[in-house]
């Protein structure tokens, strides 16, 4: 197990357990809070934006016509303002992570106050 002392200052802590809280080791270090709870890096995880995936989706959702999402993934890969979506909706997700927590840190730093 890695012990806090062993990070970096900028590296993103998850305090508690199913509903953590996100706080890079500087603050939490500084302020001392949650000195008592479990400890964990939080890694992002990124959304994924499939158009086939979606419009097959909803297909079944709206009990399409067969052949629909053949049309209109045809459509909108043949219209030169909608055939770069899918990616820029990727790019945009990538921006915007969320987090789970990884592996648990050993508080060798922040003083447990009885």
């Amino acid at each position: 197990m890695k012990k806090l002392s062993e990070l970096s200052d900028n590296t993103l802590l998850g305090i508690g357990d199913e509903d953590f809280s996100c706080i890079v080791k500087e603050e939490f270090v500084e302020t001392m809070l949650h000195a008592e709870a479990e400890i964990c890096i939080v890694e992002p995880i990124y959304a994924s934006f499939d158009l086939w995936d979606f419009l097959v989706i909803t297909t079944d959702s709206y009990d399409m016509d067969e052949g629909w999402a053949d049309t209109v993934m045809y459509a909108i890969k043949s219209d030169p303002e909608l055939k770069n979506m899918e990616k820029k909706i990727n790019e945009i997700f990538k921006k915007i992570p969320s987090y789970e927590l990884g592996e648990m840190i050993e508080n060798d730093m922040v003083e447990v106050r009885p």
